[in-house]
């Protein structure tokens, strides 16, 4: 049975992600002790054949088309944000990312590069809208202050015990459960749930101040916000902790990455 060629943004789509394994392979000779970047570099393989089977009906890659990230070609035009967002697929064990989330990502990135600078924003309504990239800001301290969170992390991980995959949390392994540990998956889920919110409510007055902070410091840099090294995430979140008096709950990069090389702190464009 022959199957229909791939839509023509799928394939073009595809093609960027699969340049992105390609980076990553690359980066695995450079620094062969790091094998997180030959684990992403195959889950960006898997990603693209994910994404050159889309529909040319799929509502995000009609959204790219019409704002235009696309050459004359029919390359994808990915700037240093979206190539760096991509670039992290599987790299982190961590990541509740699912392949849809990436192509959203994308989008939400070209989005962003469309609008307009601040200063050419005169009506009420784009002056009402420029305030919206602070709550972005917000939440991208939030996803790196959740990452530091003992209490956090220590729920997430009970998550996976739960589910009996604790090992395989980076590769989406499919597992039969039993009424009984259905019920304690449940139960589980609730309880992060919880934790994330009481956490959240605990740093939310701090947190505000650092997105402001930031904002203000460093204007249209959210993409590279959201992509820090670690030794960056500790400067950013760590004040956080301090100030809602939980200094004790957050865990250090050394702590939360023991087999991160000490060169890859350095490396240019590592991670």
């Amino acid at each position: 049975m022959e199957h229909p060629p791939p839509f023509w943004a799928a394939r073009a789509l595809a093609e960027f992600v699969r340049e992105r394994a390609s980076w990553r392979r690359t980066k695995a000779k450079q620094f062969p002790d790091d094998e997180r970047n030959l684990t992403s570099a195959d889950a960006l393989e898997e990603l693209a054949s994910y994404v050159e089977k889309l529909p040319d009906t799929d509502r995000d890659l009609i959204e790219l088309i019409e704002l235009d990230a696309f050459d004359d070609r029919d390359r994808f035009i990915a700037s240093h944000e979206a190539r760096r967002a991509t670039a992290r697929w599987g790299h982190d064990s961590d990541s509740f990312m699912r392949p849809r989330d990436v192509i959203r990502d994308l989008v939400a990135i070209t989005r962003r590069a469309r609008r307009k600078p601040a200063r050419e924003r005169t009506s009420p309504m784009t002056i009402t809208a420029a305030a919206a990239p602070m709550t972005e800001y917000l939440e991208a301290v939030l996803m790196h202050a959740r990452a530091c969170s003992r209490r956090v992390s220590a729920s997430s991980d009970a998550i996976f015990e739960a589910a009996g995959q604790k090992e395989v949390r980076s590769h989406h392994k499919a597992v039969s459960l039993s009424s009984q540990e259905v019920s304690h998956l449940f139960s589980a889920i609730v309880e992060h749930e919880n934790t994330v919110g009481d956490f959240i409510a605990g740093i939310a007055p701090a947190a505000v101040d650092q997105a402001r902070r930031v904002g203000a410091i460093a204007p249209g840099y959210l993409g590279d916000l959201r992509n820090l090294e670690p030794a960056e995430v500790d400067a950013l979140v760590r004040p956080i902790f301090e100030a809602a008096d939980i200094t004790g709950d957050f865990i250090p990069w050394q702590e939360r990455f023991p087999d991160l090389a000490p060169s890859d702190e350095v490396a240019p464009d590592q991670a």
